[in-house]
């Protein structure tokens, strides 16, 4: 009986076994959705295998960044949460963006295209010495009687104030103009014959701080040649002291002749009193030291050269040099037009003539 009902129990719990062990199996795969380890009770895998199968299609509908998600159709569509997020981190910007606000820089005209030199914001006499010789013909100028080939450069007023642009001490008849930042700008001033001289161009103009500016350089009719640019500020000089002319860029000897007989007095040398004179205004061609001299000349002269017009500084004042006739030599800058007095001792008049060397 003992070995009957141990038997008999014996077989009740291998029976109770097997029955938890296959509920612990479904209970396990539903609860993980998944797990290969779990509900795989021959060890095939097939089990398992459905088991992910369904444990993917159940995760896809909650997985809200996919990119896109299955339409039961066969197509797909577009999470827009995720097309809205892509398309605000890095994606291609349709809406044209920054490249056309403010302009292009691969389609929009460069303002100085037509520009040779940036001269910056330089000033002086002789700041630049060159050639419109073989140039192009950028820029139309209203004073030019047609223009023809030109330079053009690019400067900008260091300071508001009133600016000079002079060409005294070029080889040819000139003539400038100033346009308003660009190469199509408005035109600011335009001269052909200063009033340094008939054949130099002086173009003064009121500028603001930092205002950019084009100068064109050009000629009177198509004429062409080296040319000297200056550039100052303030009050303009004054040359209509000087009765005798302009000399331009002469040298040599007797570059002018005369007489001082019953001319003005226009000018008081610090180096004698003086009396009738006669002016000149001369331009040195390049920076160098320069000798003025009246040797040859009929009476006791008095000579005085003086830079800034005609109330200018006097540079250098002489009455004899090796006998009556006066001598004088001076450091000039290329551009820096100059006053030549030529005077007479004690009021002393007479016949003159000059060489600059």
């Amino acid at each position: 009986m003992r070995r009957v009902a141990l038997v008999s129990w014996i077989a009740v719990a291998a029976c109770s076994s097997a029955s938890l062990g296959s509920n612990s199996g479904i209970d396990s795969a539903a609860s993980i959705g998944g797990s290969a380890s779990v509900g795989d009770t021959d060890g095939s895998g097939t089990e398992s295998s459905a088991t992910a199968s369904a444990s993917s299609t159940t995760a896809g509908p909650t997985t809200d960044d996919s990119a896109t998600a299955t339409d039961p159709s066969g197509g797909s569509t577009e999470d827009p949460t995720v097309a809205q997020s892509s398309s605000d981190s890095g994606g291609a910007d349709t809406s044209g963006g920054s490249s056309s606000d403010g302009g292009s820089s691969s389609g929009g005209l460069d303002p100085l295209a037509c520009t040779d030199a940036d001269l910056g914001s330089a000033t002086g006499f002789g700041l630049r010495s060159a050639s419109t010789t073989g140039a192009t013909d950028d820029v139309a100028i209203s004073c030019a009687s047609g223009g023809g080939i030109d330079d053009v450069l690019v400067w900008t007023a260091p300071a508001a104030g009133t600016y000079h642009f002079s060409l005294a001490g070029s080889g040819y008849d000139t003539a400038i103009a100033v346009l308003d930042d660009a190469c199509d700008g408005a035109e600011l001033i335009c001269n052909d014959d200063g009033p340094l001289e008939e054949g130099v161009s002086l173009a003064s103009v009121a500028l603001v701080a930092n205002q950019r500016v084009l100068l064109v350089i050009d000629g009177y009719a198509g004429d062409n040649g080296s040319y000297v640019l200056s550039i100052s500020s303030g009050a303009a000089p004054s040359f209509a002291c000087a009765d005798g002319g302009d000399l331009g860029i002469a040298t040599g000897n007797a570059v002018a002749t005369g007489s001082t007989v019953g001319a003005a007095n226009d000018f008081s040398p610090s180096c004698q009193a003086g009396g009738a004179d006669v002016l000149y205004t001369w331009t040195p061609p390049t920076s160098g030291a320069y000798t003025f001299s009246l040797a040859g000349s009929s009476y006791d002269t008095v000579l005085a050269i003086a830079s800034g017009g005609c109330g200018g500084v006097e540079l250098v004042c002489n009455d004899d040099s090796g006998g009556l006739q006066s001598q004088a030599s001076a450091n000039l800058t290329a551009g820096q037009t100059v006053v030549i007095a030529i005077d007479g001792y004690n009021g002393a008049t007479g016949s003159y003539s000059l060489a600059v060397n």
